[in-house]
């Protein structure tokens, strides 16, 4: 999912989110192409988080290192944004919050 830019900043909302487990990734993708630019290695030229902030080891984060619970009462996360190749600020924070069945990312 996508989301405009306004001003250097962005609000995803998600609607009727049913309780559960949920993952999520983010990447920033500077270059608006639609996926992630990598190097020949595989590591991310653009800014990568995953909730829980956990840091894959030579692949992406797993599911279950980065899930969390969503239920009725209100949650607060934040995903660290990582960026290894350029010369945006090396981490940024993207605060979400879910209240009822509503999501938020504000990044």
């Amino acid at each position: 999912m996508t989301g405009p830019v306004f001003n250097g900043r962005s609000t995803l909302v998600f609607k009727d989110v049913p309780d559960g487990e949920y993952a999520i990734a983010v990447i920033h993708d500077e270059n608006g192409i639609g996926k992630m630019d990598t190097n020949l290695l595989g590591i991310p030229r653009e800014g990568v988080g995953v909730s829980n902030n956990v840091r894959g080891h030579f692949g992406s984060p797993g599911y279950d290192d980065s899930k969390f619970r969503l239920t009725m009462e209100p949650l607060n996360l934040n995903i660290t944004i990582r960026y290894y190749y350029n010369t945006l600020p090396h981490v940024s924070k993207i605060p979400i919050n879910c209240e009822g069945n509503t999501m938020t990312l504000d990044m």
